[in-house]
């Protein structure tokens, strides 16, 4: 049995290091290629491995995108900070939570532009986006619930529109506007953000 379970144990470290050196070589390729010229036979010999062993964990090149992206947040470990973020009080989770998503957009921004700009021709890719960005509202609902349990939403706000306003602001639209048209640093835009989504909240900064 102990036999077994090192044999086991030794199956799945290899599964996990050709799913690392996969998706490494992926986002290399589609930053490289786009997504429609990058092909799984540069994305295998990349990685090292087989074309057979990319379809075995991804399936069809769709399914590598959504892991890819899935890939970057979970490496950064995004969803859990925060988390741990909108539980603070209302001033310091806005703040803090514009400063990690403009932070997270500037570690991936060339790829999330071209992942956008695939979205916006290819129903498959918008699917993917529309996955990502369903889990951000869904983080930010659950915010804006909790500024409105501790009474810091502005009077006479909805809770439906603080998410939509949350939501437009904490975009990668927002952010990639910012940035590379008004020059803005991440820290800057963060900033501005954060004043903008206080101005309609009680939560000023």
């Amino acid at each position: 049995m102990k036999r077994r379970s090192y044999r086991l144990g030794l199956r799945e470290e290899s599964v996990d290091r050709h799913r690392a050196d996969i998706l490494a070589a992926a986002r290399e390729v589609f930053s490289e290629a786009g997504y429609h010229g990058a092909g799984l036979e540069e994305v295998a010999l990349r990685a090292g491995i087989s074309r057979k062993t990319v379809y075995y964990q991804f399936g069809a090149k769709i399914g590598l995108l959504d892991a890819l992206v899935s890939d970057l947040e979970s490496s950064a470990e995004l969803a859990q900070r925060v988390q741990a973020i909108i539980e603070k009080p209302g001033r310091i989770a806005l703040r803090e939570y514009f400063l990690e998503i403009c932070r997270f957009w500037q570690l991936n921004q060339d790829f999330v532009r071209a992942l956008n700009g695939l979205g916006a021709t290819d129903a498959d890719a918008r699917k993917v986006i529309n996955k990502h960005d369903r889990a951000r509202r869904r983080r930010l609902t659950t915010l804006v619930a909790l500024l409105a349990a501790r009474g810091e939403l502005r009077k006479g706000s909805y809770q439906e529109r603080a998410v939509d306003l949350l939501w437009l602001l904490s975009s990668f639209s927002s952010f990639d506007h910012l940035v590379t048209r008004s020059r803005l640093t991440p820290e800057m835009a963060a900033s501005l953000l954060t004043h903008t989504a206080a101005s309609y909240m009680k939560t000023a900064p």
